[in-house]
């Protein structure tokens, strides 16, 4: 009776454990994803888009069902930060020079994102809610992060989408400024985020 009912626990385990599937690492898809900085000034707001970004991803699903994120992880060249105007075009060079040296992009040339902790998910269908912490550094600061995305499953593939406020000082960032300061931007920016990992 007691190796029949072993017997049976193990069983049901090794099959509880084979429904969830630990997915190989996704990578980022560039072309597909955006990352949108956003901002004010003394002007007129602007924003600019991260061209060269990649990253990885590791997910637990069920079936079509996802679970939870293990791993992520997103890079992005400080170099490729360019403004643009409301129609997606490459705006300004003079304040992507400012961007650059606000950011010191020749000694700090990556900005990185990982996450740390999965604190809470809500999970509906191929849909879910996380709240997590994410560790972001820029121009060589680390710092620990809430942050709150969407993670939507579909044809093998994960999208994270997201928004998250920041302010440029608590990264040791001196927001940038034009022309003898006529222009001056805002400490606080939002990054806006759609990944799509494949």
């Amino acid at each position: 009776m007691h190796k029949f009912t072993l017997i049976t626990l193990i069983a049901f385990l090794l099959t509880s454990l084979n429904s969830y599937a630990q997915q190989p690492a996704l990578k980022l898809s560039a072309k597909e994803s955006k990352v949108l900085i956003h901002g004010t000034s003394s002007v007129h707001d602007w924003t600019a888009q991260c061209d060269n970004k990649s990253g990885d991803l590791i997910a637990l699903t069920d079936k079509s069902s996802f679970k939870t994120i293990q791993s992520l992880s997103l890079k992005i060249s400080s170099k490729s930060i360019r403004s643009i105007d409301e129609k997606g075009a490459y705006y300004d060079d003079v304040m992507d020079g400012r961007i650059w040296s606000s950011l010191e992009a020749d000694k700090y040339s990556e900005i990185t994102i990982s996450l740390k902790q999965v604190k809470a998910i809500n999970i509906i269908g191929p849909k879910a809610v996380i709240d997590a912490i994410a560790i972001v550094t820029i121009h060589g600061v680390r710092k620990e992060l809430p942050v709150k995305v969407t993670a939507e499953t579909a044809n093998n593939s994960i999208r994270i989408k997201g928004t998250k406020e920041i302010k440029m000082l608590d990264f040791a960032v001196q927001p940038p400024t034009i022309l003898l300061e006529f222009l001056k931007t805002g400490n606080e920016i939002t990054i806006e985020f759609d990944l799509l990992y494949k």
